[in-house]
């Protein structure tokens, strides 16, 4: 008999469709802006403007979805991170599963591309900052409950090497 705790199906939550006319005519051109790497749409929006800033609202994760979909990792991390239960109730769609894999493919997608040029410099944006370190936490403790069998995934083994106390002085190529 299986344990209903531990399954689950492909959620996805669509929220593209709340996506004004202007802020989808602004991610298509953020295509021409000339980006230091081109997995990184986010910092050049008016919403990312205000840095790696918390998502409170259904429009704001409307726009990260659709940067998250033409690749855009800090999208992809920031609208994860809002899917989830972890900071408090705000106007915003919450789903664990969608959640979960948003953040899962953000990780990936950092180790995936960190030895692209230009890629080093834009991920700076991340480091200092408290994002990761929760969006790695939160990873750490959500693939049991989830279902998932991620334990010795590339992904989990950094963000393992994230929220150990060892890394101080983050780099991507130890």
């Amino acid at each position: 008999m299986s344990n209903p705790q531990y399954s689950y199906g492909i959620f996805q939550v669509w929220l593209g469709n709340l996506v004004t006319a202007e802020q989808g005519w602004e991610a298509m051109q953020l295509r021409n802006v000339p980006r230091k790497h081109p997995r990184f749409f986010y910092p050049y929006t008016r919403l990312g403007q205000r840095g790696m800033q918390r998502l409170n609202t259904l429009a704001e994760q409307a726009i990260c979805q659709k940067l998250a979909h033409m690749g855009c990792i800090p999208a992809s991390l920031l609208l994860g991170y809002s899917l989830t239960r972890e900071y408090g109730d705000t106007g915003r769609v919450i789903c664990e599963v969608s959640g979960y894999q948003y953040l899962y493919f953000g990780i990936e997608g950092i180790l995936q591309h960190y030895i692209e040029p230009g890629f080093y410099e834009e991920v700076q944006l991340f480091f200092g900052d408290r994002l990761l370190l929760d969006v790695c936490s939160y990873l750490l403790r959500s693939y049991e409950p989830l279902g998932l069998d991620h334990r010795d995934h590339p992904v989990m083994q950094f963000c393992r090497m994230v929220t150990s106390d060892s890394w101080s002085n983050p780099r991507l190529d130890s």
